[in-house]
């Protein structure tokens, strides 16, 4: 079958986290298919021949491209829903009440025009099936891609080796984005305020974006800043794996704004693959889950003092958490096994092509 897989930007494979589109396209040819990646920005490569397009990212970019590529062939479109339509697109970058009803028409416009739709969230999955009753929506969220972590508790150790300032030191991470939407200030603060507890506590962030300045402004203006937050640029895949590989807990932050609530941001997934516990200072299904399982910890957004009292309790119980982190590995196994995920998404883009 000729796919035609739209997606908002190309991912250099060997940099950041793992890319679920580029992921999924892999998969596809493996099973014989066709599969041609286009970038949004690339409006003339979408609109060539296919038996079905795959459209996914924000809804005004490439799930619009999408819906029009093969509107006039009929080529069945599934849509893949990362995030929550234009009820988060309005918060992000539609202003005032003429722009979010232009959203609200493309979703229209998108939404009945498809075959199926993937989300990635139950959140956004109750929101489409609510609006487009007839709608065949499926939840398929981010997963786990178990074989980049192989040998990660190795690179690990290697890299607390040759990493003076850290060495044994207990070890948070966070590896994402610096956007307005992720909320890294939250870390910085709480951080500031575990140094106080036990200053041999290091905080690592590893990425980019617009808010890298702020969180190393705000870390400075806290004293903390080179001393015992750390900030670094976005790296390589591998060395992404061997911070994660050295880390005692993966941290998870996102803005507090309603409109984000229920969003999984993809970096849990990574921690889960590395059998890394997760603290989040956010609401939803994925933290429930967390918490429920004991692969995770919730931690007061508004209430740094707090947070670092909860770090430091389960830093300072190793049986907690090895605990914790026997249970990152039985949920990524048990709900998140992106292989299995796959065999999902595969059934859905079959159905839409009547196959």
């Amino acid at each position: 079958m000729r796919i035609t897989y739209i997606v908002p930007y190309f991912r250099d494979a060997t940099t950041g986290g793992g890319d679920r589109a580029q992921e999924f396209a892999r998969r596809l040819v493996q099973r014989g298919h066709q599969v041609r990646l286009v970038a949004d920005a690339a409006p003339a490569a979408a609109r060539q021949p296919a038996d079905l397009v795959v459209a996914t990212g924000p809804l005004r970019a490439a799930t619009v491209r999408g819906a029009l590529a093969g509107y006039r062939s009929r080529t069945p479109l599934v849509v893949e829903a990362p995030d929550l339509g234009p009820e988060r697109t309005g918060a992000r970058d539609v202003s005032g009440p003429a722009g979010r009803a232009i959203a609200r028409g493309l979703e229209t416009l998108v939404y009945r025009r498809s075959a199926a739709v993937v989300a990635l969230t139950p959140r956004v999955a109750d929101r489409i099936r609510r609006r487009f009753p007839g709608l065949p929506v499926e939840m398929i969220p981010h997963g786990c891609d178990f074989d980049p972590f192989v040998g990660a508790d190795r690179a690990g150790a290697a890299l607390r080796a040759r990493t003076p300032w850290l060495g044994d030191r207990p070890l948070l991470l966070y590896a994402g984005p610096l956007g307005p939407a992720n909320g890294v200030e939250h870390l910085a603060r709480a951080s500031a305020a575990l140094a106080e507890l036990d200053p041999d506590v290091r905080t690592v962030v590893v990425g980019d974006g617009p808010r890298a300045g702020v969180v190393q402004s705000l870390a400075a203006g806290l004293g903390t800043l080179d001393r015992t937050f750390f900030v670094l640029n976005a790296a390589a895949r591998p060395d992404v794996v061997a911070w994660f590989g050295a880390c005692d807990l993966a941290m998870s932050t996102l803005a507090d704004r309603p409109q984000l609530r229920g969003v999984a941001p993809a970096l849990v997934f990574d921690a889960l693959a590395a059998s890394k516990p997760v603290a989040v200072n956010y609401g939803g299904w994925l933290t429930d889950l967390l918490v429920e399982t004991g692969a995770g910890v919730w931690l007061p957004p508004d209430d740094p003092a707090q947070a670092a009292k909860m770090i430091n309790h389960l830093l300072d119980d190793p049986r907690g958490r090895a605990e914790a982190r026997a249970a990152a590995a039985g949920l990524a196994a048990r709900r998140f096994n992106r292989g299995r995920l796959f065999e999902r998404f595969h059934e859905v883009l079959m159905t839409a092509a009547g196959r």
